[in-house]
């Protein structure tokens, strides 16, 4: 099993977020002595995300000039987000106490989670922050963080400026960027401070940036649904059984009416499974998950959707039986629940145009008011997997696929077919039945929900789901896979974070 370094995506940071994290870097009091540099570099490789990371690093005589080759390195890095995140975590162990490291954290965050403010708008700010002569004290910053309400509270007192910026990164979301406008405000805006006139550049900053204070005023419940992603990364070769996956598991909001989608939250321990434990043990994280519980006290049920993203031998694996919290009942019970392919989802060559002109059919309306008749259930003979291929070409408004036996069952050749009429045909919803019943079985208990358009599907399969768990186990509500591709819901940023496994 050898890790392979994938194609990096262009520009992971810009020039500005390069030349910040170079100045934090630089001002290291050790970055000065090459064998301090030597020592990082080596301590960053031991990192599972950067093995053999110092050879790939040019090594220079001066020390902007290494930390330039080191960066350079890292955006050319199969995870350049990792690298950086891999840098930082060195510098902890190694000099954690010096002053600039607490500055790098907050830059960092800012690259690598756009928290609290993407790195465009944190850039200069932060500059603005660190050049304030003399520096806020911890006393004067505790009472302004006091402020700033709600995610300030549990201060001891003793934290610099940089540390209580760093806190703030730790509120997911929009709750950061409010909390911090809140905070700066009350800094610089105090004028019983002596030091009031030297933190005029900070006012006029955050006047030209026009930050909101209160950030939910964009988000009030209803305008948004959650998306929760479960992403099952492959660990050891496909071949293996019982494999071992890596579990990680993001967060987002997406508004109702769909479209670009907003990080809020993530998994901090990622797991380490086989495919045995899966059910067992991966809901466990899930349970866990504190930021994950804040956000769906946020938003109601209805309006959160679960995605689990898993490579092509899993996408039967049946995701909504996961069962979370105390009362352990079934995640599927309680939510939407869909699959995603994690081929599709992690290729960014693929073209987007059909994936999203197919996808906007979903909502057009059927035939005499029975959308569920748009649905297309080809024949699909052993093979025959070019009559397949010619039917899906045939039907350019096709939107979504219904597979007459379940995927993992299909004939190596169809199944090769189904993964082209989504890859390249740009299918976007596939549905199937893991028991193989037949689709009128199936589509009579999805017409009892009477749905307008194809995209009530994830709904209305959540609510058969729902009605089947008094029903027999064989009952056809309790085996649908639906497999859910929104083209908007794709997060390249997090992609960077994963590397692939080959034999």
């Amino acid at each position: 099993m050898t890790q392979v370094c994938e194609p990096a995506h262009a520009e992971p940071w810009s020039q500005d977020a390069q030349k910040l994290l170079c100045d934090f870097l630089i001002d290291f009091a050790d970055m000065r002595r090459p064998e301090f540099r030597t020592d990082l570099l080596e301590q960053v490789s031991r990192d599972p995300r950067c093995r053999d990371f110092d050879a790939a690093v040019q090594h220079e005589a001066s020390a902007r000039g290494h930390v330039r080759s080191m960066l350079t390195a890292a955006s050319a890095w199969r995870d350049p987000l990792g690298a950086v995140e891999a840098i930082c975590a060195a510098l902890e162990v190694m000099a954690g106490t010096d002053r600039a490291f607490a500055w790098l954290q907050v830059a960092v965050r800012s690259v690598v989670d756009d928290q609290p403010l993407p790195v465009q708008q944190m850039e200069p700010l932060i500059r603005v922050l660190r050049a304030l002569n003399p520096q806020p004290r911890p006393a004067e910053l505790r009472l302004h963080a006091a402020n700033a309400g709600k995610g300030l509270t549990a201060l001891e007192g003793h934290e610099t400026l940089p540390e209580i910026l760093a806190r703030i990164a730790d509120l997911w979301g929009d709750q950061g960027a409010a909390v911090l406008a809140r905070f700066l405000r009350s800094l610089a805006g105090d004028t019983t401070s002596r030091h009031y006139d030297s933190r005029a550049s900070v006012r006029e900053l955050l006047d030209r940036m026009e930050l909101l204070e209160d950030g939910s005023a964009a988000q009030v419940t209803g305008d948004y649904r959650l998306i929760i992603q479960v992403r099952l990364e492959p660990e050891d070769a496909p071949h293996i059984a019982d494999a071992r996956y890596g579990l990680y598991a993001t967060c987002y909001r997406q508004p109702q009416a769909g479209g670009v989608f907003k990080r809020v939250s993530s998994l901090t321990r990622p797991l380490s499974l086989r495919t045995s434990e899966l059910n067992a043990h991966g809901s466990n994280s899930l349970t866990a998950w504190e930021g994950l519980a804040d956000e769906l006290d946020a938003v109601p049920a209805p309006a959160t959707r679960v995605e689990f993203v898993l490579p092509s031998p899993l996408l039967g694996h049946p995701a909504e039986l996961w069962a979370t919290g105390p009362t352990g009942q079934a995640l599927g019970h309680h939510h939407p629940v869909v699959v995603r392919s994690r081929e599709r989802y992690i290729d960014t060559f693929i073209s987007r145009q059909p994936w999203q002109g197919r996808w906007s059919h979903l909502s057009q309306r059927g035939i005499d008011g029975d959308v569920l008749e748009l649905i297309g259930w080809p024949v699909m003979t052993p093979g025959k997997n070019h009559e397949f291929s010619s039917w899906i070409m045939e039907r350019p408004d096709l939107a979504c696929l219904g597979l007459r036996q379940p995927y993992e069952e299909l004939d190596p050749l169809l199944q090769d077919a189904v993964n082209a009429a989504m890859f390249t045909d740009g299918i976007p919803a596939v549905m199937w039945v893991r028991t193989a019943a037949e689709p009128e079985t199936l589509l009579q208990a999805l017409r009892l929900h009477e749905p307008s358009c194809l995209t009530d599907l994830p709904d209305i399969i959540h609510q058969c789901r729902l009605e089947g768990r008094g029903a027999e186990d064989s009952d056809v509500r309790n085996h649908i896979t639906l497999l859910w591709e929104d083209p908007d819901c794709v997060d390249r940023k997090q992609d960077l974070r994963f590397t692939g496994m080959v034999t």
